[in-house]
């Protein structure tokens, strides 16, 4: 198998959260980054949720 092929079907992201809160500005400056982010066919769709109940952080 082609070793790109492989890389990409083999590709995982784990993500490990902490406790700490962002800022409004650094909540702001997140949200404009990724509504000027490139995507296909130039929709620019996005959702954002913002969980801050820590027992459905836990989910």
């Amino acid at each position: 198998m082609n070793e790109v092929i492989k890389l990409l079907n083999h590709h995982r992201s784990l993500r490990k959260f902490t406790d700490e809160e962002l800022s409004e500005e650094t909540i702001r400056t997140l949200v404009g980054a990724a509504q000027s982010a490139s995507t296909s066919s130039y929709v620019q769709a996005y959702s954002i949720m913002g969980v801050t109940d820590p027992g459905r952080k836990k989910h």
